[in-house]
């Protein structure tokens, strides 16, 4: 197998030695660099870097590509991402400006329950069209990882079509890591009505089992929030996740406090996502325990809600995560860029922190740290080559705009 050699990297940033999973405590701002420098990739793995100072002698097969001084730094992870939908929800959004709340809109039926009503109508074939034009965007400015949920089903047939989306795009593009999170109980279905109690036990009883065995399910989740699902709810899906051995992902704190965080950490869940709304008690219980913190401010950008606490949660020593919360109802924006300013500006994060939310620890909330997320010796070659930088804040100072840049997903350009 033939080496790549790629020289005249003006800098490489987001490098990892072996074994380190994540950045947190006095870490979060550790952004690892080496200057003037080389890369060699073998396959999908980066297998050797140095100084161009002490460039090797080449043997005379060896592929060479010139960096012409670009910076590098990992692709993107992104963790939260409601990519598998279809249509839009642009009416919602004018009804907003004109004053509705998104309570308001999801009461007189629209918000998740429209999506339901878009995917149930939309067959395979379109709902795959849909998906791919949108990977295909977000892996163009980046994204080499990210977790797609379902959730705009609820009923068995029409998740297990989300899933089987996911699946298929995963086996479409074999240099993604691309996991899949079963969120059947994003709200109570029409046919469910007042009886969520039933509906959380036929899925956590009866379909998950079935999604497990069939492959098609690498976490589970739940939208844990007043007007969704309760808290004896939430210990419904953690025993069935202990049972099946599955990571527990969860939507909470996006509207109010209600017990959740703690809740969530004491059961073992392997992130809580949003937090936009906080208060002390789920400060100490994400202190005591091993639950990753995901944040995602393009929600709380398009929806004018709170932002979560960024900043606290870094200087307590957090394994802070960013997302983009991907969907078409509170955060129908693509670009990680734009994510990455916002995380500067609103969460309260500087670049570097805010770099490795993205990269390193949202791998390691999807428990893939130790093959993408940085760039290590052994890891894949999952990297984004910038022209025109300064420093590594001209990247979220630049708000929103994608940089000139050349994207490698596993050893190979797209």
């Amino acid at each position: 197998m033939n080496r790549l050699h790629i020289s005249n990297i003006g800098r490489i940033g987001g490098i990892t030695s072996e074994g380190v999973r994540m950045r947190n405590e006095v870490h979060i701002s550790e952004w690892s660099t080496i200057e003037d420098a080389w890369i060699q990739v073998e396959g999908q793995y980066v297998v050797e870097w140095g100084s161009m100072a002490e460039e090797p002698i080449l043997p005379p097969n060896t592929e060479i590509w010139d960096a012409h001084g670009a910076w590098v730094i990992p692709a993107f992870v992104d963790p939260h991402t409601h990519l598998v939908h279809s249509g839009t929800r642009e009416q919602e959004w004018t009804a907003r400006l004109k004053g509705a709340t998104y309570q308001e809109i999801a009461a007189s039926g629209g918000g998740i329950m429209q999506s339901v009503r878009n995917v149930r109508a939309a067959d395979v074939s379109s709902l795959l069209d849909e998906s791919r034009i949108r990977l295909e965007t977000i892996r163009s400015m980046g994204v080499g990882s990210l977790e797609i949920k379902s959730g705009y089903g609820l009923d068995f047939d029409t998740e297990s079509k989300m899933m089987r989306v996911t699946q298929a795009l995963a086996a479409e593009y074999p240099e993604m890591n691309i996991l899949s999170t079963c969120l059947a109980l994003h709200a109570t279905p029409p046919e469910y009505a007042g009886d969520a109690d039933a509906y959380v036990k036929r899925v956590t009883q009866e379909w998950i089992p079935i999604w497990v065995g069939e492959g098609l399910i690498d976490f589970v989740d739940i939208f844990c929030e007043q007007g969704y699902f309760g808290l004896d709810h939430l210990d419904m899906l953690l025993d069935c996740a202990n049972r099946l051995g599955l990571g527990v992902r969860v939507h909470v704190n996006q509207f109010s406090v209600m017990g959740a965080v703690k809740r969530a950490v004491d059961g073992g869940a392997l992130s809580v996502d949003h937090l936009e709304e906080f208060e002390g008690p789920d400060l100490e219980a994400l202190k005591k325990g091993a639950t990753f913190p995901v944040l995602l401010p393009g929600c709380s950008f398009f929806l004018g809600i709170p932002y979560a606490p960024g900043r606290l949660l870094a200087d307590a020593g957090l394994p802070v995560v960013v997302g983009s919360d991907y969907n078409p109802g509170s955060s129908p924006g693509l670009n990680p860029f734009l994510t990455l300013s916002l995380s500067c500006l609103k969460l309260g994060l500087m670049p570097e922190e805010a770099l490795n939310a993205m990269t390193l620890n949202a791998a390691a909330s999807l428990n893939i740290s130790d093959r993408t997320g940085s760039v290590g010796i052994g890891k894949e070659a999952s990297m984004l080559f910038i022209s025109g930088l300064r420093e590594w804040s001209t990247l979220p100072y630049h708000f929103g705009q994608v940089p000139p840049m050349r994207v490698m997903l596993k050893g190979r350009f797209i």
